[in-house]
């Protein structure tokens, strides 16, 4: 299961506000083909973990990535450019 801070809920949140999103829409854990994460807008399917803030889907991570991601904590981070999430995976023994 993938982790997500309270920190990171509120900004996940708050980025969704400024959109015009549908009920029950969040932001999807999307994997491109070369191994990199982000972040696009859907809806909860069968089998998602599903994070939520209060009443509102702000994560949604599918099986097989929430598998591959065990562990794995979503966080904020403060830098010279403002608030960043940061996904910082579990160590390997």
């Amino acid at each position: 299961m993938i982790q997500v801070t309270e920190r990171a809920k509120e900004k996940l949140k708050g980025m969704l506000d400024n959109l015009h999103t549908q009920p029950g829409d969040g932001w999807r854990l999307e994997v491109s083909t070369d191994g990199e994460y982000g972040l696009i807008v859907g809806t909860e399917t069968e089998g998602d973990q599903v994070v939520r803030y209060g009443e509102t889907n702000v994560l949604l991570v599918d099986g097989e990535t929430t598998r591959r991601l065990d562990g794995a904590v979503v966080d904020v981070r403060d830098s010279e450019e403002g608030q960043q999430l940061t996904l910082r995976r579990k160590q390997e023994s």
